[in-house]
């Protein structure tokens, strides 16, 4: 899993990571939300975004959480993903070190 930050070309950052790592738009989920997301949005197969994203952002989602930005937006994303792919795990050890 990479995560970027500061980019100002998201559009070819995505496209050159999907190239990188040999990916289709199929495998590729993609949260934004305001207006810089919204081509890369358009591209990736399960677009998705928080509670408060930008009206226009919202409107090509596949799934809006229900928690805001910065308040579990992105676990509750990456939780639902793996339970649909039945890999969610509830062990509560922490792995070990």
């Amino acid at each position: 899993t990479d995560v970027f930050m500061e980019v100002e070309d998201k559009q070819r950052k995505l496209i050159e990571y999907a190239h990188e790592h040999n990916l289709s738009w199929n495998e590729i989920l993609f949260m934004g939300d305001d207006i810089p997301d919204y081509e890369c949005m358009l591209k990736a197969a399960l677009p998705c975004c928080p509670a408060d994203a930008a009206a226009e952002i919202k409107q090509i989602s596949k799934y809006i959480s229900f928690f805001k930005g910065g308040k579990g937006c992105v676990r509750d994303v990456i939780e639902k993903v793996l339970k649909l792919q039945n890999n969610w795990d509830m062990n509560t050890e922490p792995p070990a070190v």
